[in-house]
């Protein structure tokens, strides 16, 4: 038991360490989006329809958001102690998780999107976020 609690300790710091000491950069962050949303709307535009392409422009929009929402704790320059960005990371991603469904949810029943290119839109946008290491940049 106290092996666990000594590793999960030292987990904890180095979290601490890596959140405490890196900012995103904020307009690599949103041009990547924005060329990701593009490029998907002009490849669905062209092998598909303006209905398609407007389905897959709400995913990627609604995803967008979600992201800002996610990795708005990065634009912050406050530190917190390792327990509580913890509670922050985990907290950021029920919101970003709750943000996509109350939207889909509401444009499922409101405005009845095409399915498949919806979820490529989300899907997409969501790639952004594999792309976040590279945006990183050291505070310290």
């Amino acid at each position: 038991m106290m092996i666990f609690v000594m590793i999960k300790h030292i987990l904890l710091i180095d979290v601490y360490i890596m959140l405490s000491n890196i900012k995103i950069d904020a307009k690599k962050f949103v041009l990547i989006q924005m060329v990701l949303l593009l490029i998907g709307y002009i490849v669905t535009l062209s092998f598909f329809n303006y209905i398609y392409a407007k389905s897959f422009l709400m995913g990627a929009v609604t995803m967008f958001i979600a992201n800002f929402v996610f990795f708005g704790r990065l634009f912050i320059n406050k530190q917190f102690s390792p327990g509580v960005e913890i509670v922050i990371f985990y907290l950021s991603e029920l919101l970003k998780l709750s943000i996509v469904a109350v939207i889909t949810i509401m444009l499922a029943i409101y405005v009845k999107p095409k399915l498949f290119s919806y979820i490529s839109g989300l899907v997409l946008l969501q790639l952004v976020v594999c792309f976040v290491p590279i945006l990183f940049k050291k505070t310290r």
